[in-house]
């Protein structure tokens, strides 16, 4: 009598039980966020060690995103790499819900232990971006892909964009202190142009002479139609210099920002762009225009 009694108050006290671990367990079980570093120097520095891994939340194959359905392709700069460059970016928009993807190119066999890239043509550069970015569209079944770069970056997806036919598979571009419109007038890259330095120079680093062509730039600094291009330039860029050679000529699928207009206090350098909270927030802003957050400027990275 005791027992019949009894069993329906377990019964109920374990479907109540069961209730309650059905509504706590998820937070519980929830996946952790990616981690992010804001450390630009430590990063680049750490990357260099470690150049073949992807950065957290990158090269997830399997990944596909119902609410950013284009997949995001990070485009590092000049003697760079993609663990090195992409520590804040890569987690963060994986985080967000992005599809992000991570490569180097440009290496040499004897840049390519060091996790130099670009040194090879920035044609070569190019090609290898347009390789990937086919696969990419084939691991996540999307017809284009959004570009992030960074540096020569910049001038590699519009040397994809005017001569490989990129259009075709490039939706958006967002350039974050990009070579896009002319020589990069960096302090000590005249020796490019002294006879007896170029050519030893050159036999080691190819693409360095990419950086010294003028009438290249020329070329491929038109906008593509039908291609979005979003170029964020700071003024205080000591190796994209004039600053202006970071935007592009005005059109209406352009918009050029700089840094300082936004954050006028602003200090933020080449390398600082990368791993700056309110320069982020400028490119999440524009990868998803109908989700704004208000950009919190900082100091920045001064290099």
């Amino acid at each position: 009598m005791i027992r019949s009694a009894v069993r329906p108050v377990i019964a109920t006290v374990t479907a109540v039980a069961a209730v309650l671990l059905t509504v706590v367990a998820p937070a519980s079980a929830a996946p952790k966020p990616y981690p992010v570093s804001y450390d630009a120097l430590g990063s680049f520095i750490a990357g260099s060690l470690v150049a073949d891994v992807p950065p957290p939340g990158a090269n997830i194959r399997t990944c596909h995103s119902a609410t950013h359905p284009t997949p995001v392709i990070l485009v590092h700069g000049f003697s760079a790499n993609q663990n090195g460059s992409w520590r804040a970016i890569a987690p963060i928009l994986a985080n967000d819900g992005y599809c992000v993807f991570t490569l180097n190119m440009g290496q040499t066999s004897l840049s390519r232990p060091l996790g130099i890239g670009h040194i090879e043509s920035l044609s070569t550069s190019a090609t290898q971006l347009s390789t990937f970015a086919d696969q990419v569209r084939v691991w996540t079944g999307a017809q284009k892909v959004d570009l992030i770069t960074h540096s020569a970056g910049g001038a590699v997806a519009n040397i994809l964009l005017h001569d490989l036919n990129g259009a075709t598979k490039v939706r958006h571009v967002i350039n974050v202190g990009g070579v896009l419109s002319g020589f990069p007038e960096v302090h000590g890259m005249a020796m490019i142009d002294i006879p007896a330095l170029k050519a030893p120079l050159l036999e080691i680093c190819p693409g360095c002479g990419d950086l010294d062509d003028r009438d290249r730039y020329q070329s491929l600094k038109a906008p593509i139609p039908h291609v979005r291009y979003t170029n964020i330039a700071t003024m205080n860029d000591e190796l994209v210099t004039p600053y202006r050679n970071a935007h592009l000529p005005a059109a209406p699928n352009v918009a050029n920002i700089t840094v300082q207009k936004v954050c006028p206090g602003s200090i933020v350098g080449h390398i600082g762009l990368l791993y700056d909270r309110g320069v982020i927030t400028m490119i999440r802003n524009s990868l998803d225009p109908d989700r704004r957050r208000p950009v919190r400027c900082e100091p920045g990275f001064p290099l």
